[in-house]
């Protein structure tokens, strides 16, 4: 198994496990919601953190109405939107997944000093930052990112990701869309400190 496949297979367990942070999780969820290969693959996660919990946990006696009052609690709740729905928000011509519609900021792309469009994805984690970007002919992420693709598709040096595809990106790594309309994804990468703004102000690197 190559490393970067060991890094995804990491990244699905930990969300199995409830490990993440909100950022990393939403893509998660973004990438399972277009994936089914990747749901099942949480699935079997899940499985065999049930069978362990099983099997280091002893059984613990239950009140005889605690399935009423769970029951009478998600009543109250009411049923939650499912991340396979279809959507009324679009990302260009295809449907947003729901559990990435319900923490987009705007409807509206912005452009950035270096003219790249984005909408920032609102998450409470101060870890990491998440946008939707638009992916021209020719795009560097700077910095280590987790993508996944939301439409149309694009390339790297050694692999080609379409709609669905989570793709762990490298520092410095080359971002080519497949073809001349672009691409649309959703990437979470590191937050940049406000001292390491100034450092790159003051120190820009070569």
């Amino acid at each position: 198994m190559a490393v970067k496949d060991e890094t995804y297979h990491a990244l699905l367990m930990e969300y199995a496990s409830g490990c993440l942070d909100e950022a990393q999780a939403l893509i998660v969820a973004t990438h399972l919601s277009l994936s089914p290969p990747a749901r099942k693959i949480v699935a079997d996660y899940e499985s065999i953190g049930g069978a362990m919990l099983k099997d280091c946990c002893g059984s613990v006696a239950m009140k005889s109405d605690a399935l009423q009052c769970v029951m009478d609690k998600i009543e109250k709740m009411g049923a939650p939107e499912s991340c396979t729905e279809k959507l009324k928000k679009k990302c260009g011509d295809k449907d947003l997944p729901t559990c990435l519609e319900s923490h987009m900021e705007s409807k509206t792309w912005k452009a950035d000093k270096s003219g790249h469009h984005f909408i920032h994805v609102k998450t409470t984690c101060c870890g990491y930052t998440a946008q939707l970007m638009k992916v021209g002919p020719d795009k560097t992420i700077n910095e280590t990112a987790v993508t996944v693709v939301l439409e149309g598709s694009f390339v790297t040096e050694t692999a080609i990701y379409q709609r669905g595809d989570l793709a762990i990106i490298e520092r410095n790594t080359a971002l080519r869309s497949h073809r001349e309309q672009g691409a649309v994804c959703f990437i979470v990468r590191p937050a940049q400190s406000k001292f390491k703004k100034l450092l790159s102000i003051f120190y820009p690197r070569d």
